[in-house]
């Protein structure tokens, strides 16, 4: 019987190596297949390759002390869950899975960029809904005013049991810039003044992927719809970004400095490989650790006896209990998951799978570049994940409840 968990002890620079070398193919394939920085591969391999797995590993190495062979063991199961992204990007047609993805994601013709009667009010009535759900977190995550003076320590002591308002304070808000930036044409400079009110907003947060989320967003909508960016462009403000975003680490009182604040992506690797190098404490799961998922859907409020460990944090629920009813349990790589359920067959079958998945959402965008449902299903599904949180089933929902708002209120459709 095949050791579905079993996974072969490479030498650490081999598999740094291969990983690379999996990485830059990958990014320069879909920048010669779509002529475009902005595809799933390209981001792909930039933030869960480059940075999620090589930076998170070599940090895990150097500081953290994490063993050799387990980081090594780590390299070699991500290069998997690499590959089966790729593969599904191979230049083959989608026969029956993409006519059946299409008729699914159908409603997103019906939606083109035209002019909203009435935008101010529109802005003011996401703004206002935004302002009531704030002031609800402010009250059922008994934090109060500390969402205001220090939202960074609100959002690590005071989110567990609120979590679903904290998460539409950001959905709202980020639907809020959605309308302003389709609701009319846009240049570079107005698009701007949306990006301006809304990280302020994002930042009440205290999440720094909510603040990531805005500019990922309205970078992709300035490609898309105002002016193509670049190859060297892109490239050059990645660069530029990295400094900036652990800037804003530091400044949210997280870290000291910014060679401290790389430790924010320490976590992935290091708790991988820990999960990796005590895995005969979990056992292959077989698919019930990721059904036990279905408990996100299942809100607290009604249920009180709801768990705090399901899905992904059934690993934390083993090496650092307590942690998921405290609110902010560690890093892990989303390809635990599957690991846990079929090891390394799960990982390689759930990296075909989520390629496929970004593969479809970015194409039905090209071919329906106009569209506000096509985009959100694009940037949630293919580029990154904008709407934090948001799994495949909620995605669809958020996209088809903008979809339709913007059915209701923009005018000059054309079916």
């Amino acid at each position: 019987m095949i050791d579905l968990a079993f996974v072969p002890l490479v030498p650490l620079p081999a598999a740094f190596l291969v990983a690379s070398l999996v990485l830059a193919l990958m990014a320069i394939g879909g920048i010669l297949r779509y002529r475009n920085a902005f595809n799933p591969l390209v981001f792909f391999a930039i933030y869960e390759g480059i940075f999620l797995t090589l930076v998170s590993a070599m940090i895990a190495l150097l500081i953290m002390s994490t063993p050799v062979d387990d980081v090594s063991k780590t390299l070699v199961v991500a290069t998997f869950y690499f590959i089966g992204t790729a593969v599904a990007f191979l230049p083959v047609r989608l026969f029956g899975v993409r006519s059946f993805i299409r008729r699914l994601l159908l409603p997103g013709r019906l939606i083109a960029t035209q002019a909203i009667r009435g935008r101010r009010f529109h802005l003011f009535f996401v703004a206002f809904a935004c302002l009531l759900v704030f002031l609800a977190l402010m009250v059922a995550s008994g934090a109060g005013t500390l969402w205001i003076t220090n939202p960074r320590v609100a959002y690590q002591s005071s989110r567990a049991g609120s979590g679903f308002l904290f998460l539409l304070v950001q959905w709202l808000s980020l639907s809020g810039l959605l309308i302003f930036l389709f609701g009319r044409p846009q240049t570079i400079l107005s698009s701007l003044k949306a990006l301006a009110i809304y990280v302020p907003i994002a930042a009440l947060t205290g999440s720094k992927a909510a603040i990531l989320s805005g500019f990922v967003l309205w970078s992709s909508f300035c490609n898309f719809s105002i002016r193509r960016i670049p190859v060297v462009w892109f490239l050059f403000a990645i660069v530029l970004f990295v400094p900036l975003m652990l800037s804003l680490l530091v400044a949210q009182g997280s870290y000291g400095d910014l060679l401290e604040a790389l430790d924010y992506f320490k976590d992935y690797v290091a708790t991988t490989a820990t999960f990796l190098g005590r895995f005969d404490e979990f056992k292959l799961r077989y698919g019930t650790a990721s059904l036990s998922d279905l408990w996100f859907y299942v809100p607290r409020s009604a249920y009180p006896a709801k768990p705090f460990e399901y899905g992904l944090t059934l690993i934390h629920q083993v090496l650092y209990p307590g942690m998921a009813e405290l609110g902010h349990t560690p890093g892990i790589f989303t390809w635990a998951l599957p690991f846990l359920d079929f090891g390394v067959l799960g990982v390689f079958i759930s990296g075909v799978l989520g390629g496929l998945v970004k593969r479809l959402a970015y194409e039905y965008f090209l071919a329906t570049p106009g569209s506000i449902y096509a985009f959100v299903l694009m940037m949630q599904l293919a580029l990154f994940p904008v709407f934090i949180y948001a799994n495949l089933p909620l995605s669809f929902l958020i996209a088809f409840l903008l979809a339709r708002y913007a059915k209701l209120r923009f005018i000059g459709f054309s079916v």
